[in-house]
């Protein structure tokens, strides 16, 4: 998989090529961003929705792509596959992450497009993470 910033048209943005066949179902072994250990104690046990702005490639843009949250050896939300539209989109998906337990470790997100075949290509604009508050015992009952 490729990965990299691209500048265009005044926007910058991450773009990210998958090829057919080379795809990794452990989303550490392919494009990922790794999250702040602090996050990670803040997210334990809530869940977090995350959302990206994401749209084709103009050149051999893929048509869908996939998203995984991962907390390493603790869980992960799977991969979440989203059928892209032409322009910029937001994509949300929410993951309850598990308790945190241990050493401080990394959680990570790995984004890849669908390859059918040959190469496809998505490009990113945003990412972004919102813990979701517990309800609260005995609130609205």
């Amino acid at each position: 998989s490729g990965l990299g910033l691209v500048r265009r048209d005044g926007e910058t943005f991450l773009k990210i090529e998958g090829f057919a066949g080379l795809q990794n179902v452990d989303p550490v072994r392919g494009p990922h961003f790794v999250l702040d250990a602090d996050l990670e104690r803040v997210f334990s046990d809530h869940e977090v929705e995350v959302t990206l702005t994401v749209r084709p490639s103009n050149r051999r843009g893929a048509h869908a792509f996939q998203a995984n949250y991962s907390t390493g050896r603790q869980g992960e939300s799977g991969w979440q596959t989203f059928d892209m539209y032409p322009d910029w989109r937001d994509y949300s998906f929410i993951y309850r992450l598990p308790v945190k337990k241990g050493e401080n470790a990394f959680d990570y997100l790995g984004i890849r497009p669908v390859v059918p075949e040959d190469s496809r290509a998505i490009e990113i604009q945003r990412v972004k993470f919102r813990r979701i508050e517990k309800a609260r015992a005995g609130v609205g009952a």
